[in-house]
């Protein structure tokens, strides 16, 4: 095309859509003058066909044929949003005029032109570009665009953001016109969720340019698509992954071949490619007045991995423009991830109603299909299902589904079916008296079982929890016991119950009897119970059952005893017997604790009655026979000793009298000193044994010379001391010292040196050569040893020392130099008194 502008003839050229893309149906709009969004510019619209026969209609009034120029186009002039429309295919140029060559376009403008895009090519997302070369002053952008699409629409990600709109001719739709001036060189973005057309331009006083804003451009003459197997039957415009689909095109034209280019999708199966040579449509369909011839690609298909793919479909035919008379076809694959199988379960126990119940589909899409297999040869297919297990385990519960749109799920849930446990106890019904505590016990409890005890048969509250249960009550209780593994219970509570009682006290008329000759004694129980049981012991717990009554009689008592006796009423025992006491006095009874007590000096003593009588009289005199009484009571205490004493002491109950016992009061102002000899030496040991010293009380010994004392390893009042953990040959001296009190003078022996003996040879595993005195140097032990030779190695066999000195044999150094802790080695050759040679080798630990 080319027009004449106010200064010179102007060229305009545009590059067409090809004919493929070319619509049937245009919705356009006036570009707005320099002045305003608002005012709108008359433009020249030139409709060019490829048959002359095509009628065009405006705003539903077609165009004479006869109006036709050159064969190709029809021109109107128009600012308004008009609808054009044919029955077949037509392109619509629109052309901005000169400044002041058409209505309303005076101030900045000059020619420029613009292939409008058809409704068909809608789009949803455009960037254009506006410069501002050659002294552009406005630039617009003009959009034609579903009025339900404005609430989406954003320039440059802001809402709202231009400048005029108003509605358009075609019902529902709306123009939207957005200003910028001054004119600026920027990229923009424009988008809605509802497909629209645009177009851009710029106004200058030099120069205008203008261009189709973004579009789309599909080949409208044919149409390629999927249908789900499984779904409504009619194409769909997207697939998920696994679900099986055919594939199909609708074609204007019967092509001579079709190459369905399945190969192009690795994702695809099968994806051979399929060539068909003058195939055969399986129908025909009348789309928006032109024919469309359907063709079927046989088989099914399905994608593994979801995404966006494209699958070419190239058809030839004599009548389609270009090389080889070849038009390629593009199949759009959305296939979106197959949707989720999601369910849920109330996993339980043997017996117990387990139900499943298929949640909602993560696409949305309602589930048309249930299958279920529930691991135990049972099967559903609704969308909830509940059954009943009838052994315990983990079963693999499958669900798939199929969504209304076509697409498959499912998925697979080990659920575990637990078993019911069983319990049962030692005893179900314990006896406690007065306050004191049982203990009820789980026959044969097993690991991963809890155990509950319960206040009630059936709901309740819960009072312990474990195989035993330790519990006390004021009166009868009964409690109920419940197993449980996981969240299955057993299937009753088993019942258990505490039976309490109450203790009897028991009183005697008279608790003890003290006799001097043999004969009869009778206990009797004081207000015995009707219906209680006494019974009467020979100790006061455990022992051997005597007598059972109110009265006990003992016809020939003829020694001091003490019984005991218990009441029980019912199963409550007492806490402790009550004793019934024979004290026997005969005339040789008595004793003394201690009949001879030494003195060391001026001090005190006191002799004792051993296990006085009561209600026995205890006198003590100055003689033998006869004689004068110096003291009553069960101890007789003398002050002031200086001398021996000697006195005599006997008891009374008023029937019997007990023989004298003789007491003797030693007095001492020194004592003698021990003697000590040597009676075994070890190998590692010697002991010592000293005499018995006349009054002595304690000994004490020491190994320093009398530094430091300590008692001897057989006790204080011990006649032996053991010193152990010596070397061989190592001796030891040690002194013995015989003690009676602090103002009587110890006895102290003579020092007496032992020693350890062996026959063995001994070398120690480790040694210290550190400076503090102790096993500073590496020795060999043993009194037979008549000479050696002794060598040490490192650990990678490097000789360090040689010594034939047993009391040296290495000092830890290698010519005088420090060697570093560890272990080395050691061989040596011994040679004994007797001839006799050892070879020995062995590790040492060196110590630092």
């Amino acid at each position: 095309f080319f027009f004449f502008s106010r200064k010179r003839l102007t060229n305009i050229f545009e590059q067409n859509f090809p004919y493929n893309a070319w619509g049937k149906k245009y919705l356009i709009a006036a570009t707005s003058s320099a002045t305003s969004a608002s005012s709108l510019s008359t433009n020249i619209y030139r409709i060019a066909v490829r048959d002359p026969n095509t009628a065009i209609f405006v705003n539903g009034a077609q165009l004479p044929l006869a109006s036709l120029r050159n064969n190709f186009y029809y021109q109107i002039e128009s600012n308004s949003p008009d609808v054009i429309t044919g029955d077949k295919p037509f392109i619509v140029a629109q052309i901005m005029s000169s400044s002041g060559a058409c209505p309303n376009t005076s101030g900045d403008g000059d020619p420029a032109m613009v292939y409008v895009s058809p409704v068909e090519q809608g789009i949803k997302r455009i960037g254009l570009y506006r410069n501002t070369q050659n002294a552009i002053d406005e630039q617009y952008l003009t959009m034609v665009i579903p009025t339900g699409g404005l609430a989406s629409l954003l320039i440059d990600n802001t809402p709202n953001a231009w400048d005029y709109t108003y509605p358009h001719t075609e019902p529902g739709y709306s123009v939207v016109v957005k200003r910028w001036a001054p004119a600026t060189n920027s990229q923009v973005i424009v988008q809605s969720d509802l497909a629209f057309t645009a177009i851009t331009y710029g106004l200058g006083s030099v120069e205008s340019y203008a261009y189709n804003a973004g579009t789309l451009v599909r080949n409208l003459n044919s149409r390629p698509s999927i249908t789900n197997i499984l779904g409504s039957g009619q194409p769909s415009p997207y697939t998920c992954t696994n679900a099986p689909f055919t594939i199909s095109t609708q074609i204007s034209l019967k092509p001579t071949t079709i190459t369905w280019s399945l190969s192009s999708v690795p994702q695809l199966s099968p994806n051979a490619d399929v060539v068909e040579t003058n195939p055969v449509p399986v129908d025909s369909v009348l789309v928006n007045g032109s024919w469309f011839y359907q063709y079927n690609l046989p088989g099914t298909f399905t994608v593994s991995q979801s995404g966006d793919y494209v699958v070419p479909i190239y058809i030839t035919h004599p009548d389609i423009e270009g090389c080889n008379s070849r038009l390629e076809i593009s199949l759009e694959l959305n296939v979106r991830p197959s949707p989720s199988a999601d369910f849920t379960v109330n996993s339980g126990c043997i017996g117990d109603p387990t139900t499943v119940i298929g949640a909602t589909t993560s696409n949305g899409v309602n589930i048309t299909t249930w299958n279920w297999d529930f691991g135990n040869g049972e099967t559903a297919t609704t969308s909830s299902h509940t059954l009943t297990y009838a052994t315990a385990g983990t079963y693999n519960i499958t669900f798939d589904i199929v969504t209304a749109d076509g697409c498959i799920g499912d998925s697979t849930i080990p659920v575990a079916i637990g078993d019911r446990p069983t319990v049962n106890v030692v005893t179900d019904t314990l006896s406690i008296c007065g306050g004191s505590t049982v203990t009820f016990e789980v026959e044969n409890p097993q690991p991963g079982i809890t155990y509950t005890w319960w206040d009630a048969a059936t709901g309740g509250t819960i009072v312990h929890t474990g195989a035993t249960f330790p519990t006390t009550a004021a009166a009868n209780t009964e409690y109920w016991l419940q197993a449980a593994a996981g969240s299955c219970t057993s299937v009753t509570r088993v019942r258990v119950l505490l039976e309490v009682g109450n203790t009897l006290s028991v009183s005697l008329v008279q608790n003890e009897f003290t006799i001097c000759s043999t004969g009869p004694i009778t206990f009797n129980i004081l207000n015995p119970v009707t219906g209680a049981t006494y019974t009467w012991y020979d100790a006061l717990t455990g022992g051997s059952v005597v007598n059972t009554g109110t009265s006990f009689t003992i016809p020939n008592a003829s020694a001091s005893v003490t019984y005991y006796v218990e009441g029980q009423s019912g199963t409550c025992l007492p806490d402790t017997r009550t004793p019934a006491t024979i004290n026997f006095v005969p005339s040789d009874a008595i004793a003394l604790v201690e009949d001879t007590i030494a003195v060391c000096g001026t001090g005190d003593v006191t002799f004792a009655i051993d296990n006085p009588v009561t209600g026995t009289t205890y006198n003590w005199y100055d003689a033998a026979t006869g004689g004068n009484i110096v003291h009553t009571g069960s101890t007789y205490t003398i002050t002031g000793v200086t001398s021996q004493l000697e006195f005599w002491v006997e008891g009374t109950n008023g029937t019997c009298t007990s023989l004298r016992e003789h007491a003797v009061v030693m007095y001492a102002v020194s004592l003698a000193a021990p003697v000590v000899t040597v009676t075994e030496e070890g190998q590692d040991f010697v002991t010592f044994s000293w005499n018995a010293v006349p009054l002595a009380a304690t000994y004490s010994v020491s190994t320093d010379n009398g530094v430091t004392w300590s008692a001897p390893s057989s006790g204080t009042g011990g006649l032996t001391h053991t010193v152990s953990g010596l070397t061989p040959d190592q001796s030891v001296t040690l002194i013995v010292r015989a003690e009676l009190g602090a103002a009587c003078a110890s006895g102290i022996s003579t020092p007496v040196t032992g020693a350890a003996k062996s026959t063995a040879v001994f070398v120690p595993n480790s040694f210290s050569p550190n400076g503090d005195g102790l096993n500073d140097v590496l020795q060999v032990y043993g009194n037979s040893v008549e000479s050696l030779r002794f060598m040490v190695f490192n650990q990678w066999g490097e000789k360090l020392s040689e010594s034939t000195n047993k009391a040296n044999v290495w000092d830890g150094k290698q010519g005088g130099k420090l060697q570093p802790s560890g272990v080395y080695m050691y061989v040596t050759r011994i040679v004994l008194r007797d001839g006799t040679v050892i070879n020995k080798k062995g590790s040492i630990n060196l110590i630092r």
